[in-house]
This record gives structure tokens, sequence and C-alpha cells, in this order.
């Protein structure tokens, strides 16, 4: 694991700063500040023409340059849920009772967990109350990255950064108990599927645009029309969907026990 100095950026929703620290395998995290971590500005490979593992949504892999961004070290936990919800900006519903029997007991008790069971629109308004926005998935596979070249977030042995089938005993776990990856985040790989801005195309790497992409102008009918990209796989899912290249998209107006996300801003 690599564990030269990183810059982490963090907001207490008042007062921010900027601190160097190195990352380690148990994130700081608090139940209610974002850790913004800065992503340089650089070109990556997005995508992949693996045909042994990718799927044909991932196909072909093609050069995409992106202006530096901030992303937050984990996904959105439920106290920092918790603390939109009191401001009286976050829609209530994700956190009222549901049929999700296996997750709402932790969901109810523990902050650290990520917060799911929201819709894309429940995300994008936490998000700009957080004063962010969501990643692109561009920005998002970016991210995930690494710089590395792994196939998961971090590594290329699933188990050591991501929950999924695996290991994850079929629950989630609280953000940030797994390794990160070389920019500092956790749980980009597994645990709760992310939301990203785009709407959904299986074919948009055709003719994707390669500097700075905000993916499609709408998803297409023949999926409903409302299909937006989540990314990162999820705790009940193989380690296979949980690749750094990996697509997976869900209805926008969906609340889903496992899927949640992460924040972005321009610095």
């Amino acid at each position: 694991m690599n564990l030269r100095p990183l810059t982490v950026c963090f907001t207490v929703f008042v007062l921010s700063g900027c601190i160097a620290r190195s990352p380690s395998v148990f994130a700081p995290v608090d139940s209610t500040a974002i850790e913004w971590i800065l992503i340089p500005a650089g070109s990556f490979e997005m995508g992949t023409d693996n045909t042994l593992i990718g799927q044909t949504n991932e196909f072909p892999a093609h050069r995409v340059t992106l202006d530096a961004f901030q992303i937050s070290a984990t996904e959105v936990t439920v106290g920092q849920y918790r603390a939109c919800l009191a401001a009286g900006e976050c829609p209530t519903e994700a956190l009222q009772p549901s049929n999700d029997v296996s997750q709402e007991p932790e969901k109810r008790m523990d902050d650290r967990l990520p917060m799911v069971h929201v819709s894309w629109h429940d995300a994008v308004a936490y998000a700009t109350w957080a004063g962010g926005r969501l990643p692109t998935e561009a920005e998002w596979e970016y991210a995930a990255s690494g710089g590395e070249g792994h196939s998961f977030a971090g590594s290329n042995e699933v188990t050591e950064v991501a929950w999924t089938s695996a290991d994850s005993e079929f629950r989630l776990h609280p953000v940030g108990e797994k390794a990160p990856n070389a920019f500092g985040l956790y749980d980009m790989s597994g645990n709760a599927f992310e939301w990203v801005s785009d709407w959904y195309d299986p074919n948009y790497y055709r003719d994707s645009p390669d500097i700075n992409p905000q993916g499609p102008d709408f998803s297409p009918s023949w999926l409903g029309g409302s299909s937006r990209v989540r990314r990162g796989g999820a705790y009940f899912v193989d380690g296979q969907l949980a690749r750094v290249s990996a697509r997976n998209f869900l209805d926008q107006d969906i609340r889903s026990g496992q899927t949640g996300f992460r924040v972005a801003r321009s610095p």
C-alpha cells in the first residue's frame, strides 16, 4: 500500500481547511464532517478492452482528460445525511422505515454506515446542501483508479479494499474499514453502489468527449428514460462488479438498500 503523504481538504460545514496525512487502513470519519480529497488534473484510460472480464458497456477503452476536482474520502454516511435532514435540506423518506429488514436496524443505529436508501434526487439534494455535487462518471473512475491501474480501487486483490459477497457477510460495513487507494479514497470498490451525475447509456463510450465528459444528454427510452449511472459494486455482489471500470445503472427515483453516494466539487 502506498503511504506517501496526501493533501486532504476537510469541511465541517462552516469552517474548512487542508491538512496533510498518510492514508491509514481505518478512515478517521467524523459523523458530520466531509473530508475532501484533492484529485489532480490528469489523463487516464477509461473503460476497458479486456473482453475476458469487461462487459460491452465498458468498451472501448478511451483516453479521458480531466480538470482537478475534490471528492469525499468516503461514501456519505448516515450521520452526515442526518445533519442535512436536521437542517431541513434533505428528503426524509430515505431514513423512514423500509422493507429492507436486513439493513434497517444497522442504518438506524450506526452513523458510520454508508447512507443508502437514497434516490439520485436525494443524493443531489445532500450534495447541494454540502456545497458540492455528484461526481461525473469520468471523475468517479479516475478517482477510483488512483492512477495505479489496479482492477479494484487500490489493489488487484478485492478483499483488501472492498466489501463484496466474498467477505461482507451480506451486510453493509462502516466506511473506511478497508485499505484506501493511492488517492486516499475508501470503499470506492464494494460496500455500496454509488450514484454519479451521468445519465446511463450503454453505448456512450463509443463517442464520449475526451475532455471533461459530462455523460449523455439522456438515457435511452428502451431503458425507461430515467436511468442514472451507479458505480463501485456493493456488499452483496461478486467482486467483478466492484472493478474500477465496471458500469451499473438504476432508475433515478428508486431508493435501494445497496445504493449510496459520495460527493465532489470543483476546487
